[in-house]
């Protein structure tokens, strides 16, 4: 049974180690950078139709394209944007996605962790089922020959 709970933890922690590099890569799928001024540019421009910002990066939708920029730690995107847009005259939609979005993602993550209490709770009463009936102190001894 000890083999099965170093099992189950393994794999825990490769979902772990998984869940946290797509956590750290971001919801959005690999797109062309662009900076952050080239953005502004473009939104002032009224190229931009869409942003969806998610911590630092923003998913910058323009035509039949998708760019991702990275915000500066410096920049506050909800002035600049309205500043560019005043200027370009355009009007366009802002998403903002939650911190949350792995969980909504992935929801098969606390079923996982549901698995594997089970299976571990379900081993612990097969190993202590079998210690009961197969106690040696409990045979009868045989007669020697």
């Amino acid at each position: 049974m000890p083999r099965t709970r170093w099992i189950v933890i393994g794999f825990l922690l490769v979902a772990g180690v998984v869940g946290g590099l797509i956590n750290a890569r971001g919801p959005f799928a690999a797109h062309p950078s662009v900076s952050y001024s080239h953005y502004l540019a473009d939104v002032g421009a009224g190229r931009v139709e869409q942003v969806v910002q998610w911590r630092d990066q923003l998913e910058v939708t323009e035509g039949s394209g998708l760019l991702l920029v990275a915000v500066p730690p410096q920049a506050d995107v909800d002035a600049d944007l309205k500043r560019a847009a005043w200027n370009g005259g355009v009007g366009f939609s802002l998403e903002i996605m939650p911190d949350w979005w792995l969980s909504t993602y992935t929801p098969w993550v606390p079923l996982l962790i549901l698995i594997a209490g089970a299976l571990i709770w379900i081993g612990a009463l097969v190993r202590d089922r079998r210690s009961g009936t197969s106690d040696s102190s409990t045979r009868r001894a045989e007669p020697a020959t």
